[in-house]
């Protein structure tokens, strides 16, 4: 039960309500079934309004669009409201009031006290398509995609990596330090190393050097003691082996001494290229003598 002074009330065309107060503004959803066949007494009944999610902010003005509440509050911001998440579209110097949202515009259009209109970008897919996410319904959202606008990618991006569906952000992004980081994240070095290459930024490359060998480590504890690497790898706060540079390897199957080596997985560093083994069948001598001399390499064989 919500007991306040409300100042505002602004319904939607679906079952969502939004009760506005001095500080903060709740968004409720009546609930039909409830009411449907119910004792209806002078206290209504207290089952036909549902509790959707309290927002710490003011409203100065609000409409909706489907399910998806676009106001201004007393910062002066104009924002939108959709599965319990605010975003921001804009920020105004002065006060503004909502006047309302054409969607064949897919624009917002707002007014200042000098009676100045101004519209901003807002497309109904992209409402959509957040809507259908939180809802984890992926089909549909898929089908929405393409009609938001590439400009409005970066954005829906951090959305989904806010909605930990990051791999998904991976794919949506058009931004492409945001793609480098989320590939990072998610270590996939052939689409890091691809933009540390376009850049060629030494702090990429050195990002990129610590996601493989966070990846060979973790394969090494995984996996029976068949693998062989070099640990050599970019000067980085984070890495384990500090002051090397150089090139990270998991052999290929091959003999070596007899012992049975383990799965692919060769990333280069720029600082330094190393091919000790260029061809299938790897001497004694020459294979083994270059990786032992390589700082920080293990070789585990059983």
């Amino acid at each position: 039960r919500i007991d306040v002074a409300a100042i505002g009330v602004y319904w939607s065309d679906s079952d969502l309500v939004a009760v506005a107060t001095s500080d903060s503004f709740y968004v409720l959803k009546y609930n039909r079934a409830a009411v449907v066949g119910a004792n209806i007494t002078d206290e209504g009944v207290e089952d036909a309004i549902e509790f959707v999610v309290e927002i710490q902010e003011r409203i100065v003005s609000a409409t909706w669009i489907g399910g998806c509440l676009i106001y201004t509050n007393a910062a002066n911001r104009l924002n939108y409201l959709v599965g319990g998440q605010c975003f921001t579209i804009a920020h105004f110097a002065n006060p503004m009031q909502l006047l309302g949202y054409i969607s064949r515009n897919n624009c917002v259009y707002l007014v200042d006290k000098d009676y100045g209109v101004v519209g901003y970008s807002l497309p109904l897919a992209m409402i959509e398509y957040q809507t259908a996410i939180l809802r984890r319904d992926l089909e549909s959202a898929a089908s929405l995609l393409p009609d938001v606008p590439s400009e409005m990618r970066p954005r829906l991006a951090r959305f989904l990596e806010a909605e930990d569906l990051k791999d998904l952000a991976l794919l949506v992004t058009t931004d492409r330090e945001h793609k480098f980081d989320l590939a990072i994240q998610l270590q996939h070095l052939d689409i890091a190393r691809s933009l540390a290459e376009e850049t060629g930024s030494a702090a990429k490359w050195r990002a990129v050097a610590d996601c493989a060998m966070g990846i060979i480590i973790n394969l090494s504890k995984q996996l029976p003691p068949y693998v062989v690497y070099s640990s050599e790898v970019a000067n980085s706060a984070r890495s384990p082996f500090a002051n090397n540079t150089g090139v990270l390897w998991v052999w290929n199957p091959a003999s070596v001494f007899g012992f049975p080596a383990w799965p692919t997985a060769s990333t280069d560093c720029p600082t330094r290229t190393l091919t000790p083994f260029t061809t299938s069948t790897w001497s004694f001598s020459s294979s083994y003598t270059h990786v032992i001399k390589n700082r920080g390499a293990i070789a585990r064989a059983r």
